[in-house]
């Protein structure tokens, strides 16, 4: 998806920013660089994932007692993407 890709990209920038002066022969600095990363990620990595899932679950998830609300929330979606401009510029929220 569009917001797996965002993510994908932006961890590999911040990889890069924070390998850019590691010695890769130190296993102790890498592990610090690690934990690292996986706490700085969570700033993009979250949002986007949240939003992905919840339009995987509206657009996908089965018919059944709740279709009328499901419906209503893929018609709000559209409708959103709909007024193009800066509703579709780029990743919502960003």
């Amino acid at each position: 998806t569009g917001c797996g890709m965002t993510v994908c990209l932006k961890d590999m920038d911040l990889l890069c920013q924070l390998l850019s002066h590691a010695d890769l022969n130190d296993p102790q600095q890498l592990l610090r660089i690690q934990k690292n990363f996986y706490a700085l990620r969570r700033e993009h990595a979250s949002t986007l994932n949240v939003l992905a899932n919840a339009l995987h679950a509206v657009f996908t998830t089965p018919e059944g007692p709740k279709k009328a609300v499901r419906r209503k929330l893929q018609a709000a979606c559209f409708d959103y993407l709909d007024k193009g401009g800066a509703c579709t510029a780029g990743p919502i929220g960003e």
